[in-house]
């Protein structure tokens, strides 16, 4: 497929570029078909350069809608597009860079039963997804279809980067046999992220993804080898950093040198990977908002366990100025530290310990831990989230 006088001119800067390949490079770019799974923070700033560098076929995968709490870092949406599909944001703002593009939307949640079939329609997967279960599914089915991954996630100021099934290179169980436990893996929901962060990752991605599909990694003998890029935006007294790590190849061992098709098909990728149960508390156990007005406060003491820097922004007393409520506090993953002793000079055994956190699920964890500690521990329903829509304001996170 040749390029037309308007693609020349488009893409003419970067076929000048002796690394970038010149025009057979351009012409494979043209020819190429690429899925993007996650049109969010990753996903937006690798779009943004995909479409620009003149690739033929785009896919975007997506579930999600758009609302206000994505737009700090997930710049291919605006304003406007608050309530559409995020692949219908995305279609449009990419077609008004780059017209020439054909753009597939999948407006679906990819499982297990759907995967295989949708990534036969693609050269090269992009994962840009922040959760185990997806990302395993999405190295699995590249191994059984053959597809190259770039895969990539990003929280707080950091980042990381790798190439997956790639000239024998490792799959994703490769590299974690065994997946992390679901209360420690950090999310953008729960732990932040600074948008020109994981935008800077996404754009690395689409770096990795150009280089792959003009054939770069075969051209004058420079072969592929392994790495990890990792990337640190705020790092002290250091500015930023990219650091690239050697990374081991395809293991013999790994079930990635045996998976089919109906493997994947019969996995359940949700108990593989593990969830936490935040289904242990009787009901007797929680309360709601109104209940919350009736307590004797000379005897009950409330406990936010989020992180601080969400409390800071919005806790029970920003709404409630008037009303004395004995409030602190105390993250979960600080309360569940505490020695005895600590745990009792912080939190009198004679007062009624009340939790709550942002969604009512880190508020459970922490009354079932104090219930078995000995104290009488009561849950707010719903968390803040819920007493915000009871109260008609915002919460701002």
């Amino acid at each position: 497929m040749e390029l037309t006088n308007e693609e020349y001119s488009r893409y003419g800067r970067q076929m000048q570029v002796p690394e970038f390949g010149s025009l057979n490079s351009q012409i494979n770019l043209k020819n190429s078909k690429i899925l993007v799974i996650g049109c969010g923070g990753l996903g937006s700033s690798a779009l943004l350069y995909l479409a620009s560098s003149g690739i033929g076929k785009i896919g975007l995968l997506d579930h999600d809608k758009v609302e206000i709490s994505n737009l700090h870092r997930q710049i291919i949406h605006d304003s406007n597009s608050i309530g559409l599909y995020k692949t219908e944001s995305a279609f449009k703002r990419l077609k008004l860079i780059n017209p020439n593009l054909t753009i597939i939307k999948h407006s679906i949640m990819l499982d297990n039963l759907n995967s295989i079939e949708i990534f036969n329609n693609y050269d090269l997967i992009l994962d840009c997804t922040d959760n185990p279960i997806t990302k395993y599914l999405i190295s699995d089915t590249c191994i059984v279809t053959n597809k190259p991954l770039v895969s990539a996630s990003s929280v707080k100021t950091d980042g990381q980067l790798i190439i997956l099934n790639y000239q024998n290179g490792p799959c994703y169980r490769c590299i974690h046999p065994k997946p992390t436990k679901p209360e420690n893996i950090s999310t953008c929901s729960d732990d932040g992220v600074i948008g020109p962060c994981v935008g800077l990752v996404g754009v690395l991605m689409s770096i990795e993804s150009i280089k792959i599909l003009t054939n770069y990694y075969n051209l004058n003998n420079n072969p592929y080898k392994p790495i990890m890029l990792m990337y640190s935006g705020y790092n002290d007294n250091n500015g930023q950093s990219i650091k690239s790590f050697k990374m081991r190849g395809k293991q013999s061992d790994c079930i990635c040198n045996k998976l089919t098709k109906e493997i994947i098909k019969s996995t359940n990728y949700l108990q593989f990977c593990g969830s936490i149960n935040y289904n242990i508390l009787n009901d007797k156990f929680r309360i709601n908002f109104d209940n919350l007005k009736t307590f004797n406060n000379d005897n009950q003491l409330v406990i936010d366990v989020r992180p601080i820097e969400q409390f800071n922004i919005c806790n029970l007393k920003t709404f409630n100025e008037n009303d004395n409520i004995n409030l602190i506090n105390l993250p979960y993953t600080k309360l569940i530290r505490l020695n005895e002793n600590e745990l009792r000079e912080i939190l009198p055994i004679d007062k009624t310990i009340v939790s709550v956190c942002k969604m009512g699920n880190d508020s459970r964890l922490a009354t079932k831990y104090l219930i078995d500690k000995g104290y009488k521990a009561l849950d707010l329903k719903g968390g803040l989230n819920e007493y915000s829509k009871s109260n008609k304001f915002n919460i701002y996170w």
